[in-house]
């Protein structure tokens, strides 16, 4: 018996395609560097580029100012990515403290020690290794050693964790904290504490279990090996001095276009402007007995040239095209947040977009891949938060934790957003509290303390 034969149609990626697709999920700074590449690299590809755009150097009038209709205004959401912040890094951070406090002399040699800190805020190189690397005295590194332990939080500068316990333990008892229990383990049972042998350390300090373990809960809640961890850090620059991909803007006849509340805008598409040479194209149309003819293997560089250009001009548009399709789609549907606010994100996914645009799930997940939206408030955002279902949720999370007076745990955040309406899971609360880079209720209450962080 003959089987079965199943005809099946399958798409063969062709050169224009795999570069569409390669242009399409390029960032705009990427993309920049491409096209300067590729018109640097084919003589017969233009590119003009425009300087100082309008859609970069404008300034937010007033109008512009808009509120959400929570009442909550634009600058209260301008966290994240807001657009021309700069923020000190936490070794900046630190390097600005010690200004005030060391000589002029001792700056370059604090400023060195600071960056050599390790991840954790540790000064790993003993002070004769320094001493011999910089060409210094002995007295010199141990001085700048000295201010480095009077740097806040407290424990930057510690060789290990034991150092940076004594340091926070010092730093408390200046507020007019009771550490002596808690010095004396770390100086006299530190290696039987680590190691969990509580009744060793019981014997050795001569007190109770029950004494024991209230100093594990008093350096549970009080104390924190990774100093450096405590101060804020911003996000990274390549997210911060990005450009937008996108621009929504609000329409200025939104109230006789009910149907169309929002504008889009690719600055990119405006501000760079492909061609082909105007030179090579009437080379290539001489008269054969002119002048001016090309010999065979001389039009055939040009037209080559000339194709690539076309193709490469092609792609480029491509990507436009499908950028202001997608950045359409979502803007009607996630009207709502542009109107109300984070909290009022839609659940949305990429293959409803797909399937509504018809294109295929991977062309929008290109799209959207590493692409920044600015709103009209003019705050930048990853484009993919408006498929962050978790987002509104999130939103609220952040809400409360701003709003409260004290650390609160994630039991105490789980029943306050329970109270909003939301129907979580403690697990899912510390989840989300994580995605949002917000520590556990015992490291902000240390950072509370120290002053580094805030709630």
């Amino acid at each position: 018996m003959m089987p079965k034969l199943a005809l099946r149609t399958q798409t063969i990626a062709t050169p224009q395609m795999v570069l569409a697709s390669h242009l399409l999920e390029l960032s705009a700074t990427e993309l920049e560097a491409v096209l300067q590449r590729e018109a640097a690299s084919n003589p017969a590809l233009t590119l003009d580029v425009t300087d100082d755009p309008t859609w970069q150097q404008e300034t937010l009038s007033t109008a512009e100012r808009w509120q959400y209709s929570d009442g909550s205004s634009s600058e209260d959401h301008t966290r994240d990515f807001d657009v021309g912040v700069w923020q000190a890094s936490a070794r900046e951070q630190l390097v600005a403290q010690a200004r005030l406090l060391v000589a002029a002399d001792d700056l370059d040699i604090t400023t060195y020690l600071i960056q050599s800190l390790d991840a954790h805020g540790y000064l790993r190189t003993t002070n004769e290794a320094l001493a011999s690397e910089l060409g210094v005295t002995l007295q010199q590194i141990e001085r700048v050693v000295s201010v480095l332990h009077e740097l806040e939080p407290p424990g930057i500068g510690a060789r290990d964790m034991r150092e940076c316990f004594l340091l926070q333990c010092a730093a408390l008892s200046i507020e007019g904290t009771n550490c002596d229990l808690i010095c004396r383990i770390l100086q006299e049972a530190w290696d039987d504490f680590i190691a969990q042998r509580w009744p060793r350390v019981a014997r050795i300090l001569g007190v109770s279990l029950s004494t024991v373990e209230s100093a594990r809960n008093f350096m549970r809640r009080n104390l924190y090996p990774y100093p450096l961890f405590l101060i804020e850090e911003p996000i990274t620059d390549t997210v911060i001095f990005r450009q937008a991909d996108i621009i929504v803007r609000r329409n200025p006849n939104r109230a006789t276009d009910e149907q169309c509340q929002y504008l889009i805008e690719l600055p990119a598409a405006e501000r760079y402007q492909l061609a082909i040479n105007c030179d090579f194209q009437q080379v290539l149309t001489a008269d054969a007995t002119s002048s001016e003819a090309l010999s065979a293997g001389q039009r055939t560089w040009v037209s080559q040239s000339i194709a690539q250009a076309q193709s490469f001009i092609s792609a480029v548009n491509q990507r436009w095209a499908t950028l202001r399709g997608v950045a359409a789609y979502l803007v009607v549907q996630q009207a709502d947040f542009f109107t109300f606010g984070p909290t009022h994100l839609k659940p949305l996914t990429r293959v409803a977009v797909a399937q509504a645009l018809g294109i295929h799930e991977s062309t929008v997940s290109r799209a959207v891949c590493d692409k920044i939206l600015q709103l009209p408030n003019r705050r930048l955002i990853a484009l993919s938060d408006l498929f962050d279902g978790s987002r509104s949720v999130k939103e609220a999370l952040r809400h409360v934790l701003e709003q409260a007076e004290n650390p609160l745990s994630d039991q105490a955040l789980l029943l306050r957003l329970q109270a909003q309406g939301w129907t979580l899971a403690r697990r899912t609360v510390a989840k989300y509290r994580e995605e949002l880079g917000i520590p556990p209720r015992n490291r902000r209450q240390v950072a509370r303390r120290s002053g580094a962080v805030k709630q």
